[in-house]
């Protein structure tokens, strides 16, 4: 049985490994696995590779495992609270090396009338707050997407130990104005 993954959006992805011309393998995500030769179909995820699916869009991508120093507990905490306290129902946490980005939809099931697995079939998300761990790992700070011109990226919020202040704090202003309120830590309001 050749190995696949299915998205968000209930579309299902094969993995081909084609034989490169110096040698090597080289990996490719495809959709249809009938038209290529079996021993090109693998039917295990290779060494060092995970399936990722963008936050965005749910692309789908083969990519080499990205080492994260997030903690499981660290990722429990922030999806468990962010959505105890989130006024969004929709929303996706990823993974990155430092850092859990929260991403939003603003619209939820009863807004649009339809289930939940229905929504993720078309959904976009929009990231809104991420929570990094700092070096060292005894403190976390909170940051939030600015589309400010010229501020662009991500901005520091607040720094502190108590990750779970921070989400406490923060998760029940993503998708509301009153996110905008808070600037960047240290700085005054302009």
């Amino acid at each position: 049985m050749p190995l696949s993954y299915t998205n968000r959006r209930q579309e299902t992805y094969y993995i081909r490994a084609a034989r490169a011309k110096k040698g090597g393998v080289r990996y490719y995500v495809i959709k249809d696995f009938t038209k290529y030769p079996a021993e090109e179909i693998p039917d295990q995820l290779p060494d060092g590779f995970e399936w990722y699916e963008y936050p965005e869009d749910g692309k789908t991508t083969l990519r080499k495992v990205v080492p994260t120093r997030v903690p499981a507990a660290m990722l429990a905490t922030v999806r468990e609270l962010t959505t105890r306290y989130s006024p969004r129902e929709v929303l996706h946490f990823d993974v990155e090396p430092e850092a859990i980005t929260v991403y939003e939809y603003p619209y939820g099931p009863d807004e649009l009338g339809m289930p939940l697995a229905d929504i993720l079939k078309f959904v976009y998300f929009s990231p809104v707050l991420r929570f990094v761990l700092l070096p060292g790992g005894g403190s976390y700070q909170v940051q939030r997407i600015c589309q400010y011109p010229g501020l662009e990226g991500w901005i520091a919020l607040e720094t502190s130990p108590d990750l779970a202040a921070l989400v406490t704090r923060f998760a029940p202003h993503i998708g509301q104005e009153s996110l905008v309120d808070f600037w960047i830590e240290g700085e005054a309001d302009f």
